[in-house]
Order: structure tokens, then sequence, then C-alpha cells
């Protein structure tokens, strides 16, 4: 058998390996949420606790009226457009930043504004607003170095190279010039 042969022979080897670990972890995967549901539906099913306390949970007492309603109550809600979705979590978002404005999440919470915007709505425009105002208020907030990468791509996105290659001179003052983001930044400006 040739050299060439044997790691054929070993790189096969290796897949099939592969391959059964991932059969396994998908089956435990799949197990698992098995688990997961039979606990949903226990648990939906379960009488209200009163009622068992009190003797009347039995559901053939509860009658066929009772029975409907939980049925009913069971079945999935429509859901909403992403983009409707997306403009509920925003609305919330507003709602918490103008009730606490100097909240310790007030960054991520614009954060994650900005990334529905861009991300779920394609209005780069009020992304920018977003990450702009994160900038300018919260320059050290851990999250930063995202917010100028996806200030940057907003500005890609619209076109605006101008402001693209400013964000990222912004980045090179932010970082000292041995970090990995300025480097980053440096090497986008192709300097």
């Amino acid at each position: 058998m040739s050299r060439h042969d044997r790691a054929l022979k070993r790189e096969n080897k290796h897949r099939e390996s592969q391959r059964r670990f991932y059969l396994w972890l998908l089956g435990l995967i799949i197990a698992g949420a098995c688990v997961v549901f039979a606990i949903l539906v226990v648990v939906e099913t379960q009488p209200e606790a009163s009622d068992r306390l009190s003797g009347t949970g039995n559901v053939p007492e509860r009658g066929e009226a009772e029975l409907r309603r939980l049925l009913e109550s069971n079945k999935a809600p429509r859901t909403a457009s992403p983009q409707k979705e997306a403009r509920a979590v925003i609305a919330r978002h507003r709602k918490r930043l103008a009730a606490d404005p100097e909240s310790p999440d007030a960054p991520a919470l614009l954060n994650a504004m900005g990334n529905l915007y861009r991300q779920k709505l394609n209005d780069h425009n009020q992304a920018i607003q977003c990450y702009e105002e994160i900038l300018l208020e919260y320059p050290d907030w851990v999250g930063i170095r995202a917010v100028f990468l996806n200030l940057a791509s907003s500005y890609k996105a619209l076109g605006n190279t101008e402001y693209v290659q400013w964000t990222y001179q912004r980045m090179m003052e932010h970082y000292p010039e041995n970090s990995q983001e300025h480097r980053f930044a440096r090497k986008q400006l192709g300097l």
C-alpha cells in the first residue's frame, strides 16, 4: 500500500469518525428537544394547582367547553412580519431609553436599535444615528468596536466612502497604535 493510499485511508477514517460524531450530536439535540417539548406539553396540560388541591382538576369533569378553550389557547399565535417585529422592539427600546436615559443599558439598547434598523429594516440613516450617538455619548462602552464596524458598514451601504474613511480614521484615533483595532482601521484606509 502506497503512502498516498494510507493517507487517503486515514482521511476517510477521520471523515467517518466525524460523521458518526455529528450524527450522535444531532441525535442528542433531537432527544433534548423532545424532552423539552414533552415538559412543555405536560406543563400546559396540567390543571391549575388550586384545582389539584380541591380535587376538581380532572379533565373529564371540566367539560367540553373548557377543553375547547384550552385547545384554542394552545394554538400558535400569528407572527408579525420581521419588519413589524423589529419596529416593535425598537419602540420598546426607545421607551426604555426615554424612561431612564442614564441607564447602564443605554448603549446596548442604542446598538440593538441600530442593528435592527440596519439588518431588518435596511434603514441605514437611522442606524447611523444610533451608532453616532453611542460614539458621542458612550465612547468607552465595552461594545464600541462593533459600533465602529457597523457604522462603517452603514456608510458603505449608502455609498458614502468619505464617511467610511472618516469612521476608520476615528477608530484609529480611538485605539492605541499597537492594538488590533487600530491596525484593522489602518488597513481599511490603505495606510
